[in-house]
């Protein structure tokens, strides 16, 4: 659901719920992201030229194996051949847009202008 031509309008997660779960990309980061961090995860919303999603914080190049494996395993039809991420002062973070298949999935570009975190 876009906003209205003239307005961008960032939804809280419970106006997102309320409305049917509808919203655009900001909408759906923003929910994504506080679900996440209210059972512990360390999230961020990654903007693009006219798109925004979520990020996983991984953890390690360890933590960040680990995840992989887990991704791959669980996520399996179809296979996950490749996890898309980010890697920035040995902080890994995954792709939670849902325009990917699976977490980790492919970026819609990799052009990111600006990162949100708390």
């Amino acid at each position: 659901m876009n906003d209205s031509q003239r307005d961008e309008y960032f939804a809280t997660p419970m106006e997102t719920i309320q409305n049917g779960m509808g919203g655009d990309c900001d909408d759906h980061s923003i929910l994504m992201a506080s679900c996440m961090e209210s059972i512990g995860a360390r999230m961020r919303i990654v903007l693009i030229r006219g798109h925004a999603y979520p990020e996983l914080y991984c953890g390690n190049k360890e933590e960040f194996e680990t995840m992989k494996q887990a991704i791959i395993l669980l996520f399996n039809n179809p296979p996950v051949k490749e996890l898309y991420y980010h890697e920035m002062k040995g902080e890994y973070w995954i792709n939670m847009d849902y325009t990917a298949r699976n977490p980790g999935g492919r970026y819609l570009n990799d052009k990111v202008y600006a990162l949100i975190e708390k």
